[in-house]
């Protein structure tokens, strides 16, 4: 099956927007799996080290805060101090106002080295936790 084609439309929902920026990150690339794994292989100790759901969650949030969503375009992106869980449906009711209104214009907003690196990495460790997390589960 193939992945859905990457568009430059705006989205006015992060949630959404983030899938896009998945999508981006390994656009191009013959094995997706195998170049992040290759790319990030030293930091497997590291993010095994580390499956507590709210730690995870505080960690990415974190990082989009700081080095991700000061790259949206237009500038400046509101961004919100706290996390607030709210899945890709419940975005039009509970995302703040703020976050509503914002339009992003997609993928090409993150097409700059830094962030499809940040992507990728973090990509990588959601895979070595859940891992760790799957093999704790079935000892």
């Amino acid at each position: 099956m193939s992945p859905p084609p990457i568009t430059s439309s705006p989205t006015t929902c992060i949630a959404c927007g983030d899938t896009q920026l998945v999508m981006t990150t390994i656009a191009g690339l013959s094995d997706p799996a195998g170049a992040i794994i290759t790319q990030f292989k030293a930091e497997q100790a590291s993010a095994e080290g580390e499956t507590n759901a709210k730690a995870i969650a505080g960690e990415s949030f974190e990082l989009a805060k700081t080095r991700i969503y000061p790259n949206i375009t237009p500038k400046p992106a509101p961004v919100i101090p706290t996390f607030i869980d709210v899945s890709p449906r419940e975005c039009s009711t509970e995302a703040p106002a703020e976050i509503r209104a914002l339009v992003v214009k997609g993928p090409g907003t993150f097409r700059d080295a830094t962030s499809l690196r940040i992507v990728r990495r973090q990509l990588f460790r959601a895979g070595v936790r859940l891992a760790a997390i799957l093999n704790e589960l079935l000892k």
